[in-house]
């Protein structure tokens, strides 16, 4: 697992330019033929590792309490990522997932991004808020992902998936948000 540093932006998180961590890739599909007798198309597309992702995360320019966050495959192949899990030093648990419901997969080609946005809060004076100095963001709820440094404030906090821009994670986001 990588740490990379966090600049606090009011009570929100810049994480700028890190690499994530990542577990080794799963096995391939077993389709029960004969590698030789499947065409390439119909090949599954092996989860990506750490080493052919580049993650990067910061504060919206429009909401003091989301962070965007992106994913990009440096690899020479496409490769997948499900989540993102997100995971708060010394807290149980992590950020939940909108809409809810089954884990999706978005297919990375090379050189593609997918984005997710992660909903915090901004106010110190919550009651029930929690203040990090660590968020981890995986690909995957398998791996562990890069640690961020900083402060965080975290109370039911809310994730996108990965989704193919900005705009659709943050405006997904704020649909289900309170």
């Amino acid at each position: 697992m990588r740490t990379q540093g966090l600049l606090a932006a009011g009570a929100v998180v810049a994480a700028l330019g890190t690499t994530l961590g990542a577990a080794p890739a799963a096995a391939a599909q077993d389709t029960g033929q004969r590698a030789s007798a499947v065409r390439p198309a119909e090949r599954a597309v092996r989860p990506c590792t750490e080493r052919e992702v580049r993650v990067q995360a910061s504060p919206s320019g429009e909401h003091a309490n989301v962070i965007e966050m992106s994913v990009t495959n440096t690899a020479r192949k496409a490769c997948t990522v499900t989540g993102p899990s997100i995971t708060f030093e010394g807290l149980d648990g992590a950020a939940m997932h909108v809409p809810e419901g089954q884990e999706t997969t978005h297919t990375l080609h090379p050189q593609d991004t997918a984005y997710a946005a992660m909903q915090t809060i901004a106010e110190r004076d919550m009651d029930q808020a929690r203040v990090v100095g660590a968020i981890s963001v995986a690909t995957s709820p398998a791996y562990y992902g890069t640690r961020f440094e900083g402060t965080v404030l975290v109370y039911d906090p809310l994730t996108t998936r990965w989704l193919s821009s900005s705009a659709e994670a943050e405006s997904t986001l704020l649909m289900y948000a309170p």
